[in-house]
């Protein structure tokens, strides 16, 4: 991918992709509502129109045929266009669009995520190599109802960068802010001197999902997840995480960027992976490359699910397995 038509490292500052969005082409072509749902039937009718190209053979697989028919009974009805505020407010409305109910806090010590589910610290690795990555496993014993992720993202051509967040729940008198403290200062204690910082800035998020610039607009289709010019997949990775394997899924696809979560609870682990191009084509090149070099391990495509994963692959608190 040249210089003229890639995405870019998380900058929070900068674009994740060139000006042009000549790359770009929506797969419906429907008219959408205010809310970027398309009236029935036709929106039973464009759902039911992608499920063809949904891959049934392959090192890519598609869903479960159980799984698959959940997804095409809610995918019609529910807004897969949104439009973001292009201020401050971003952050949010992003994090509300991937996890409703989430809130951002901005504190002393970093940034919180707060959901029903409970609340999530944030910190941030100040170095990071492919053959050392940081592992959420070790996180599990800062309490009794912990869960962890380490997220990974990479560009071709640069270092891996890395994001740990602790996960609390909480019971109806748990004090939030009293919880935050103590998870964070028990990670730090089970990182055992690692270099890692509280991540402090909201705008983090919103370039790990490639909204930055003026790429504000955000359309979900069967296949993909688009964030203006820039498309997105999301894969679930069926077998047990190691870091080798998240070495080879976050350095070794060409030419797209990449963001691996690894996921750890105490019931279990998983990672999902998530693909960002330019081009739709780039994007499952990309996926294929990666599904040959995990084998025996089965890729398996989250069509018509893209938004979980990408809520997945964000340090907000929601862990896939």
């Amino acid at each position: 991918m040249d210089s003229a038509a890639r995405t870019t490292s998380v900058q929070p500052d900068e674009p994740t992709v060139a000006t042009s969005a000549r790359a770009w082409r929506p797969s419906l072509t429907a008219p959408l509502s205010e809310n970027g749902t398309v009236p029935l039937p036709a929106s039973a009718v464009l759902a039911l129109a992608e499920l063809p190209r949904v891959p049934r053979t392959g090192l890519v697989r598609g869903p479960g045929l159980g799984e698959r028919t959940r997804r095409i009974a809610a995918f019609p009805f529910r807004g897969r266009r949104h439009a973001l505020p292009g201020d401050i407010r971003k952050a949010q409305a992003l994090l509300t669009r991937v996890r409703p109910g989430a809130v951002l806090v901005p504190t002393t010590a970093g940034l919180v995520v707060r959901h029903p589910a409970g609340v999530t610290a944030v910190l941030r690795s100040k170095r990071v190599s492919a053959d050392r990555l940081p592992n959420p496993v070790e996180l599990l014993s800062c309490g009794p109802n912990v869960a962890a992720q380490a997220l990974f993202h990479c560009f071709p051509g640069q270092p891996p960068r890395a994001w740990l967040t602790v996960h609390s729940g909480l019971s109806g008198s748990d004090d939030p802010e009293r919880v935050h403290h103590h998870t964070l200062n028990q990670a730090r204690a089970r990182l055992d001197g690692a270099e890692t910082t509280a991540e402090t800035d909201p705008a983090t998020l919103t370039a790990l999902a490639h909204v930055t610039g003026g790429y504000l607009e955000t359309r979900e289709t069967w296949r993909f997840w688009r964030a203006g010019a820039v498309t997105q997949a999301c894969f679930r990775v069926e077998g047990t995480p190691h870091p080798h394997l998240v070495a080879t899924l976050l350095t070794r696809a060409p030419g797209v960027a990449v963001t691996v979560a690894w996921n750890a609870h105490p019931r279990g682990q998983g990672i999902v992976v998530r693909l960002a191009a330019t081009t739709d084509s780039a994007v499952d090149s990309a996926a294929h490359t990666l599904a040959c070099l995990v084998a025996p391990l089965r890729l398996v495509r989250l069509d018509g699910a893209h938004v979980a994963g990408l809520a997945a692959t964000l340090p907000i608190g929601h862990l896939s397995r």
